[in-house]
Order: C-alpha cells, then structure tokens, then sequence
C-alpha cells in the first residue's frame, strides 16, 4: 500500500473523530449558548477555534505516519520525534495568544454564568418550597 495514502486516510479518521468530540461538546453546552456574549452561533465559533489548535499535532502526526509507514524498518528520525514535540509546544502557545485565549475565555465565562443561573434559579424554588 501506498504510505502517503494510507497516512491520509488515518488522519482523515482523526480529523472526523475531532470533529465529532467538537460537535459533541457543543452540543452538551446547549445551557451555556444563552449566556455567551455572541450567543450559539459565538459559541460555536469559539468551540471551533479551541479545536483548530489541534492543528499543528494533526500536521505532525500526519509526517510521522508518513516516514514510519514508508519505511517501518528504520527507528524514526530525531527530527521527527522533535517535530511531534515542537507541534505540542506550539499547540499550547497557540491557546494562549489572540484570538484563541479570548475564545477560551468566552467560553468558560459562558460555562460559569450558566452554572451561577442554574444556582440561582435552585435557590429561588428552595425558598419557595420552605
């Protein structure tokens, strides 16, 4: 089989499991939609832009399969177990520079707004129980 292709087609599989955890998640955030500041739509782009820093693993990991797969005899490069390392360095910076950290910031201000209303809103049906 031809490696190009079959690192393709198992990056293809990641992607589509990534997007799912992604939808997914939005969709379980269905309380969280009303108190972000652009409300489901804004959340949804937020939601998208935390997931888009997976990016530079998904390209590192795709390199990997590629040398691995084209020659599964030789231990892999130096350069590309670094490259894998670099890619995680890079996704955790990315988190914390415009426009993903206020992405982040949005989204757990949202998390936190939903979780002091649905406090609230216990705490006025316990007063009118007593």
């Amino acid at each position: 089989m031809n490696p190009v292709l079959t690192a393709l087609g198992l990056t293809l599989i990641s992607v589509t499991v990534l997007i799912a955890v992604t939808a997914v998640r939005w969709w379980l955030s269905k309380s969280h939609w009303e108190h972000h500041p652009a409300g489901r739509d804004g959340h949804f782009k937020d939601a998208v832009l935390i997931t888009a820093t997976f990016a530079p693993m998904i390209i590192a990991a795709l390199i990997f399969r590629i040398v691995i797969l084209s020659n599964p005899h030789a231990p892999p490069s130096p350069f590309v177990l670094g490259g894998l390392g670099v890619a995680f360095v890079l996704r955790v910076a990315l988190r914390r520079i415009p426009p993903f950290a206020p992405a982040s910031q949005r989204l757990t201000d949202s998390r936190l707004a939903a979780q002091a209303a649905q406090k609230a809103a216990k705490q006025a049906i316990d007063k009118k129980a007593v």
